[in-house]
């Protein structure tokens, strides 16, 4: 009893010595079998209050809990030997490795599946659960199969020897489309999809043709262009039409009409008029109508003749046409028929004085006149209605006299014929 009372003075005194003491003697005033941790002496082998996996190591630590050999304190917590980490499956408490931090282990195990069908999911050597792509390529957080395209751009593909993570370019001259409508025989270079204009000309040199992106191409009718005469035909009997270098020419026809208004000659004293079955134009003269004086001209040069209006209008002019005096026969020319007979032999002195008729003014019937009662006295006629008494006629004076007349008659139809 008394050793036991002698034991518990013993150690009350060495906690207050190492207590007065500075902090490395209170280590040694513990002895080397114990640790001084949180002010107090510690047996060795004594177990930290607050956490079962530390413990008082003297050959380790006198002045700190020493984790226990079996066990590892891992972010504020004991974790027993073999302990996986609740994140990682691919780390434990290993304490022979570390009995502070997680210790990889199951290389080559398996791990958390990524979900990713192209992808192996196995515990690295790192203590990191991997997932190397066993297939194809992941590009995006997406597995692609091997050679698919991009699909924003046809020209790269998923080449797994060029690389898992990116598309690449696909090889020169790899068949592409560009989706543009004015384009063809796409093809890809330098990982861009490039196709050739593409020609929209139809052969037909009457159309326009060019390419529009929303329709591809088109082809638009040009205006007066032609392939035959016969697209050239504009309907009228009147024009002539042919097709020359793709082009139309319209030639009139002289004299064809399409209605009365082509056939005006300008002639007042015209009716003009269309025939359309044949396209052939009437101008028809308008009776009693006139241009000028001359259309009223009636050849009797004892009227005036005036045009007014487009009418015509005859004015007598005065004193003519009247008797110039003895001998002016206002009648017909002289007929060229057989002489007239100046008469027998007058009985002398039994000629009229003054009622025989002038031989230029008689009409010839073609009978014999008498030159007027036989003169008793037998003297002849002098050929102005007076007889010389004792004189005989002579029948040669008479018949002077009467072609003088004659001639008279016929110098005065000429004149009005020339009037």
């Amino acid at each position: 009893m008394r050793g036991i009372v002698l034991g518990l003075v013993t150690s009350a005194l060495t906690t207050l010595v190492c207590l007065a003491l500075p902090h490395r003697g209170r280590a040694i005033c513990c002895g080397a079998a114990c640790c001084f941790i949180d002010g107090a002496c510690r047996s060795t082998g004594a177990t930290d209050p607050a956490n079962a996996c530390r413990s008082c190591q003297p050959a380790t630590s006198q002045t700190q809990w020493t984790v226990a050999a079996t066990s590892c304190f891992i972010d504020g917590a004991c974790r027993a030997s073999g302990t996986v980490d609740p994140a990682n499956p691919c780390r434990a408490c290993v304490p022979a490795t570390s009995r502070t931090a997680w210790t990889p282990t199951n290389v080559g195990g398996a791990c958390t599946d990524d979900g990713l069908a192209c992808t192996d999911d196995r515990c690295g050597a790192t203590g990191a659960c991997e997932h190397p792509i066993t297939s194809g390529c992941l590009i995006g957080g997406a597995c692609v199969a091997e050679g698919a395209p991009d699909p924003a751009n046809g020209c790269r593909l998923c080449t797994a020897a060029a690389s898992t993570s990116a598309y690449s370019n696909a090889a020169d001259g790899t068949s592409c489309s560009d989706a543009r409508a004015c384009t063809t025989s796409d093809a890809c270079m330098g990982g861009v999809c490039t196709g050739t204009p593409l020609s929209c000309d139809d052969g037909d040199a009457c159309t326009m043709d060019g390419c529009v992106e929303a329709t591809g191409c088109q082809s638009v009718e040009l205006t007066g262009c032609c392939e035959t005469d016969a697209d050239c035909d504009d309907g009228s009997s009147c024009t002539t039409n042919a097709c020359v270098a793709s082009r139309c020419t319209t030639t009139p026809v002289a004299g064809c009409c399409d209605s009365d208004d082509d056939c005006d000659d300008a002639n007042p004293c015209t009716a003009d008029a269309c025939t359309m079955a044949t396209g052939e134009c009437t101008n028809t003269a308008t009776a009693g109508c006139c241009a000028t004086d001359a259309d009223c001209d009636d050849g009797d040069p004892c009227t005036d003749d005036v045009c007014s209006a487009a009418a015509c209008s005859r004015t007598p002019v005065a004193g003519c046409g009247e008797d110039a005096g003895p001998g002016d026969d206002a009648g017909p020319a002289d007929d060229a028929g057989p002489p007239i007979d100046a008469g027998s032999t007058p009985d002398a002195g039994s000629a009229d004085a003054g009622t025989e008729r002038d031989a230029g003014t008689t009409r010839d019937s073609g009978t014999r006149m008498d030159s007027g009662p036989t003169d008793d006295g037998g003297d002849d006629d002098d050929g102005c209605g007076c007889s010389v008494p004792g004189e005989r006629r002579s029948p040669i004076r008479a018949l002077v006299l009467l072609l003088l007349a004659g001639a008279a008659v016929w110098l005065r139809a000429a004149r009005r014929r020339r009037g």
